[in-house]
């Protein structure tokens, strides 16, 4: 459930659309976003594991960075 700026809500499961109505500053945060998107345009579907694969993508060398200090 997502309560927008006007204070409307949105009810759904939909990966896409929750990442539609939410605003990000972040800028990896933004181009995971765009791989999700990208990902609904090409094949409508997935947009849930473009965002899992590409977090943990970024997740591993950061454990690594934070291991070697």
């Amino acid at each position: 459930m997502i309560l927008n700026l006007m204070g409307g809500i949105l009810l759904t499961n939909a990966s896409n659309v929750i990442l539609c109505e939410t605003e990000v500053a972040h800028l990896a945060a933004k181009n995971i976003i765009k791989l999700s998107w990208t990902q609904d345009e090409e094949c409508g579907n997935d947009t849930t594991g473009v965002i899992i694969l590409a977090s943990e993508t970024l997740a591993q060398p950061l454990s690594q960075l934070e291991q070697d200090t």
